[in-house]
């Protein structure tokens, strides 16, 4: 009440000063005040939504690729995809045109994977590769009689040693020796149980199985 007394005394006192000065503005000082305190927060209203409004457009402004089986584009850097055709003479921006083909060449269009690559540099710039043999004599990729041994006497197989710290430090490919299998991966048929063992990153190479299906499973180990 004493807000509203104190208004009402202000409206007084202006009624009174525009009467004696002749003025015909009649809006009350205590309204003019509530009307500056409802723009605030007007004002305060519209910034938020102005920030939502902001907001929803810039996620508008993504595009995602969606849908099974259907073909797809995406640039790092716009323009520089080729428009009509997927080999030009000249990519844009100097770029080379690679293929990786996922199917024959003689798949019906339908059913032809590929994926068009527009790389900075050629792939048949890479560095030599060196083979490695691994270090692990009992690592097999032939099962025949001159490397195996068939016997109907019930056997177990033993956990993998782990392997202390240094000196001994073995990666995953030093690590890896065969259990048993059937078959010659030369041949792309039959099949391999082996166990792991390592303490020891993967620096400067990389393992990459050519042959068929690899599942791994781990026993131990946080990484």
């Amino acid at each position: 009440m004493g807000q509203w007394q104190h208004l009402h005394k202000l409206n007084k006192a202006a009624e009174t000063e525009r009467e004696e000065r002749g003025q015909q503005d009649t809006t009350p000082v205590a309204v003019a005040l509530l009307h500056s305190a409802s723009s605030s927060s007007l004002c305060a209203t519209t910034n938020k939504k102005q920030e939502q409004d902001k907001a929803m457009a810039e996620e508008a402004e993504l595009r995602y690729l969606s849908g099974l089986g259907n073909s797809f584009s995406s640039e790092a850097v716009p323009g520089s995809l080729p428009v009509g055709q997927n080999s030009p003479l000249v990519c844009p921006l100097g770029l080379y045109a690679e293929q990786l083909s996922g199917t024959s060449f003689t798949t019906p269009r339908a059913h032809n994977l590929r994926t068009w690559l527009y790389r900075i540099k050629p792939s048949v710039t890479h560095e030599p590769f060196h083979p490695r043999s691994p270090t692990n004599e009992r690592l097999l990729g032939e099962f025949d009689r001159t490397t195996t041994v068939a016997t109907p006497t019930q056997l177990r197989w033993r956990p993998a040693d782990v392997p202390a710290a240094a000196p001994l430090r073995l990666d995953f490919i030093d690590g890896l020796y065969t259990v048993c299998g059937a078959g010659s991966s030369f041949l792309r048929h039959g099949y391999a149980i082996h166990m792991y063992a390592a303490n020891k990153s993967m620096d400067g190479c990389a393992f990459c199985n050519a042959d068929g299906d690899f599942l791994i499973v781990p026993q131990q180990g946080s990484k």
